[in-house]
């Protein structure tokens, strides 16, 4: 049920930015009037409202993407008690995945998908991760492991430090003046199989302001790689 009503606000912003897209179209159009009937006034006045109207699309957009991995940790929360570490003791008390819901996870995170390994300190969230990202290396995949938490201690951090880690543990070079997730984001096609990411500590972000947010639109923009295949967030419960 609650995926149902993400799925109907989803559309419902969706619609409200295509609403917005229409009204900008509309401002630049009085924008270029103003201009040609050489009214500065009213060039002003419709600059100014195609601004806030951009700054109204960015807003729902946002939006949109916070929904959207809400939606895939609803989705993955249908797994409840399946999943976290092979071999757990006390299974009743650990987040852990047996071996069918394994194999079953990784072809959902190869299908472009965010998912969401959340639950208490110590319930096996990042063993259960890693023992994926092991399985999908066994397969040909390249696997990136990033803490995010050592990072986030740092007073000075930034997202930057996380995907130049990425890029670090791809064995990619980094180059002067590009940032490392435009890098990622613009590898060329390979014969190799896909790359996926394993981002441990993600809740760690929310001691740093709109961390959290810029991370999960960065993300969201690697939907467009032509090499990552799937990405997956480790951490306690999301604010």
């Amino acid at each position: 049920m609650q995926s149902d009503t993400l799925d109907i606000a989803i559309a419902a912003l969706e619609q409200k930015i295509r609403d917005v897209e229409a009204d900008i179209g509309k401002a630049q159009f009085e924008v270029e009037r103003a201009q040609a009937e050489g009214i500065d006034e009213d060039v002003r006045f419709w600059r100014a409202e195609k601004l806030q109207l951009r700054t109204k699309k960015k807003q729902l957009m946002d939006e949109v993407a916070r929904k959207e991995v809400l939606q895939q940790v609803t989705a993955l929360q249908a797994y409840s008690r399946l999943v976290v570490a092979d071999q757990a003791a006390l299974p009743d008390q650990n987040f852990y995945v047996d071996a069918v819901n394994m194999q079953d996870i990784g072809k959902q995170l190869l299908g472009k998908r965010t998912l969401m390994f959340l639950g208490v300190r110590q319930s096996g969230k990042s063993t259960d991760a890693m023992a994926l990202g092991r399985k999908l290396g066994m397969f040909g995949y390249e696997v990136a492991y990033v803490c995010i938490g050592p990072k986030a201690a740092n007073k000075g951090f930034n997202t930057e430090m996380v995907w130049a880690e990425v890029l670090q543990r791809l064995g990619i070079e980094r180059q002067q003046g590009l940032a490392s997730l435009s890098i990622l984001c613009s590898l060329p096609e390979s014969k190799k199989k896909g790359i996926v990411l394993i981002f441990d500590e993600v809740t760690a972000l929310t001691g740093h302001a709109g961390a959290l947010d810029i991370f999960v639109q960065e993300i969201r923009s690697l939907q467009y790689s032509t090499r990552v295949q799937g990405i997956a967030l480790i951490g306690g419960a999301l604010p």
